[in-house]
């Protein structure tokens, strides 16, 4: 790795004041997709992934909620997990797309406020007992290939949860694969390991929300699936006509 010299044109400045996981990641494959995204506001045209994704997350919600009231074919193995989970919502035990935001301090607030931090949107929490939580993620396409991205998120979100819930001394965490059977990563954590990932945690999303530079880091593999690329000028991805 070279030096950035000051003229670069392909380094931009400014500050984004908010992070998730998800910029993490996209951060990691390349800061200059951020600073469009996020700073010149630039807004990604739909890709049929992300759309499907969205729509399947809509589904969820609703049949949870008694809105919809038949599960898709395409997933009806899951009707049985799905159907124990609509229970628990009438229950008031479990709560479908639960927005957490924070402040810098780990304090909640609100997901636009001036002084959030970090947000995370977890599709299903779940109280099990008085200290015992679950979080789960829905996940659509690929279940293999991104085991390690995904157990990171699950940590992510799981000290998300446990700064969100004081009295939570065991939270467990669970990708569900809904485009493969009933296929899980889950995964459990003490208060204790909460407590130990909360400041490398931290460390991240500090490092996040103090960059000023935002170099461009073009490669063949991020620019194909980078949702800014129609918008950046050090692209090597086909641009839409």
């Amino acid at each position: 790795m070279g030096f950035i010299i000051a003229d670069d044109p392909t380094v931009a400045t400014g500050n984004v004041s908010a992070w998730s996981y998800s910029t993490l990641k996209q951060m990691a494959s390349c800061p200059y997709s951020i600073y469009l995204s996020k700073i010149e506001k630039h807004r990604a045209p739909p890709a049929p992934a992300l759309t499907r994704g969205s729509e399947v997350h809509d589904m969820c919600e609703q049949y949870l909620k008694g809105i919809v009231l038949e599960v898709p074919n395409e997933f009806v193995a899951w009707k049985p997990e799905m159907d124990k989970l609509r229970d628990l919502v009438s229950a008031g035990t479990c709560w479908p797309e639960k927005e957490l935001a924070f402040d810098n301090e780990w304090q909640l607030t609100g997901w636009f406020d001036d002084n959030v931090w970090c947000r995370f949107k977890a599709d299903v929490i779940v109280q099990e007992d008085e200290s015992s939580f679950r979080i789960i993620d829905w996940k659509t396409g690929r279940a293999f290939g991104n085991e390690f991205s995904h157990a990171e998120q699950l940590k992510y979100y799981a000290v998300a949860l446990g700064m969100a819930i004081p009295e939570a001394s065991f939270i467990s965490a669970s990708m569900y694969y809904l485009d493969h059977g009933t296929h899980t990563l889950d995964k459990t954590y003490t208060r204790e390991e909460i407590s130990y990932f909360l400041p490398l945690v931290t460390e991240r999303g500090k490092t996040f929300t103090e960059r000023k530079k935002f170099p461009a880091t073009p490669s063949d593999q991020a620019c194909r699936w980078c949702g800014m690329k129609d918008f950046c000028d050090f692209s090597v991805a086909p641009k839409k006509k």
